[in-house]
Order: structure tokens, then sequence, then C-alpha cells
């Protein structure tokens, strides 16, 4: 795509229509990353809240955040090693058909247990039709 203005040069962007997030108010939180795992963004995580982190959460409706961006195994170890933090949407309005559990996209019938529990974090799992 190239967008050009007002007699100046040319520039050349790429964009990724990205709809996980589809309304305001979106609100984050940073907890420590874990370690040896891929991370997908829209990926739903557990919070371990004794000790601030993070993993991939296993059923749709027991998680407490959904993942910012997508880190590989590589870069998981290297965050884990290191302490660093990832950030995880805690407030907002997101499409639900963006939302997955280690990747793999919820189905329709894990729906109502994720925007069940999304309800009680402030978190609105919505349905966008194109």
């Amino acid at each position: 795509m190239s967008i050009g203005c007002c007699g100046a040069s040319t520039v050349n962007f790429s964009r990724n229509d990205d709809t996980l997030i589809v309304g305001d108010h979106v609100q984050t939180n940073n907890a420590l990353c874990p370690s040896g795992v891929v991370i997908n963004r829209g990926d739903l995580l557990k919070l371990n809240a004794s000790i601030n982190s993070y993993s991939l959460a296993t059923l749709p409706g027991d998680f407490d955040a959904i993942a910012v961006h997508s880190l590989t195994v590589i870069q998981t170890t290297a965050h884990a090693s290191a302490g660093y933090e990832i950030a995880g949407y805690t407030q907002g309005e997101f499409d639900i058909a963006m939302c997955s559990l280690s990747g793999v996209k919820l189905t329709p019938a894990q729906y109502a247990s994720a925007r069940g529990r999304g309800a009680q974090l402030n978190i609105e799992l919505r349905k966008v039709v194109v």
C-alpha cells in the first residue's frame, strides 16, 4: 500500500488487519512469561497470582487475560530466563473468533464458557459479523 500527500515522497507500508480488538477501553497487565511454549496473539492466558506469571489456559472458562503478542518457543524461553514480563489484555472488547487455546481457535461450543469467564473480568467477547 502506498500513501502520498501534499507533494511529499510516497511512503510504503504494510498493514495486517487484526480484528482481535473490536472496541474501546482496552487495558493490559504484565506478568512473567512462561518458558518453552508458543504464544499466539489472542491465546487465552492463566495468571498464577502468587508469582505473577502467565501460562497458557487449557479451558475456555478458566483464563485471566488474552495474549497481546505472538512469541516463538525461542522467544518465550529467552524472556523467561531473563525474567521478562509479557502483556495480557485484561479488559476490553474482543472478537471471540480471534481467541484461542494454545493457537487453536475457540469453537462455537466453547464460546459460552469463555464469555462467562470474560464477563467476570470485564472482557467482552463479541461475535463479530463482517
